[in-house]
């Protein structure tokens, strides 16, 4: 029990995926390891050629969520920056090919329970049926 108190992250995280097969889909963390490719055995499966096996793992390291890239040679980006690994940030833009990519979205304890910080604002246009003149 007291091992868990003192692993538990001090901020709860999710990822929003912005493009390819989860796009619009938010995974919420559940330890202080996540890790995220095709296989089974990723907390986080991306079902996308252009991802490895085993792509990225993201750790709670005490004072905050990292990143690293575990593949051999796939591509990992924070912020349009090449990266083997990385400090993960509130709104960090993770990109994993040319056709996935991911919000890293965090909570901290003093915010509100049950919520996550805002999502990015998305603008939402109604297509309009409306045919003037014609």
């Amino acid at each position: 029990m007291l091992l868990e108190a003192v692993q538990k992250p001090f901020a709860e995280a999710a990822v929003r995926f912005l493009n390819g097969p989860l796009t619009g889909n938010i995974f919420f963390f559940q330890g202080a390891v996540v890790t995220l490719g095709r296989e089974k055995q990723n907390n986080i499966i991306v079902p996308d050629p252009g991802i490895s096996r085993y792509h990225i793992r993201m750790s709670w390291l005490g004072d905050g969520w990292n990143i690293e890239n575990i593949s051999q040679g796939n591509l990992l980006a924070i912020n349009e920056q090449s990266v083997p690994q990385s400090r993960l940030r509130h709104n960090d833009v993770v990109k994993l090919s040319s056709t996935i990519s991911f919000v890293f979205l965090l909570r901290y304890p003093e915010m509100p329970s049950g919520s996550l910080c805002p999502l990015p604002t998305q603008k939402r246009f109604k297509a309009s049926h409306s045919h003037q003149g014609r």
